[in-house]
């Protein structure tokens, strides 16, 4: 063998060793990439149930005190209000600052919500609303804080 075809067979080696090692490389940076994209899907998701949830306990709370509601309301109001609870308790992102206080200022609006529906059923006056509103007020301040941070861990997320 000449030089030449040394230098052409060291020259097809390398592309080769290249090609290997390209093809290794995009496949591990391709798992990686959908194993990212998989996980803000599912956050994404998660954090759509949860301001669902979020959301029907808060209008729930504005047909308190905004529309009059029927005995056979307040019973599917009562069942709602906790099913919401539930909701929040499964769907929020534990990994988030603020998740403690906004699940806690949740379940004491729907329990303030199920109090106050729960007594209308029974005939007592016993107004548990203004309690509720407090926890509306936190809440909507904390749903702010709540969708920051997520953006947060999600754009940490993306960087790493």
């Amino acid at each position: 063998m000449d030089w030449i075809g040394m230098v052409q067979i060291s020259l097809s080696i390398g592309t080769f060793g290249m090609l290997v090692y390209e093809v290794f490389y995009n496949s591990r940076q391709r798992k990686i990439d959908r194993r990212i994209s998989v996980t803000v899907e599912d956050q994404r998701e998660k954090q759509r149930k949860l301001f669902d949830n979020v959301n029907g306990l808060l209008d729930i709370e504005k047909k308190f005190i905004y529309s009059k509601i029927t005995e056979d309301e307040l019973s599917s109001i009562l069942l709602e209000s906790l099913s919401y609870k539930v909701g929040v308790w499964i769907n929020i992102n534990r990994k988030n600052k603020f998740a403690e206080r906004l699940r806690d200022n949740c379940t004491s609006l729907a329990t303030w919500l199920a109090s106050s529906a729960e007594s209308r059923i029974m005939g007592n006056n016993n107004n548990y609303l203004e309690s509720a509103h407090r926890n509306v007020m936190d809440i909507w301040i904390l749903v702010d804080k709540y969708i920051e941070e997520e953006e947060n861990l999600i754009e940490y997320l993306l960087k790493k």
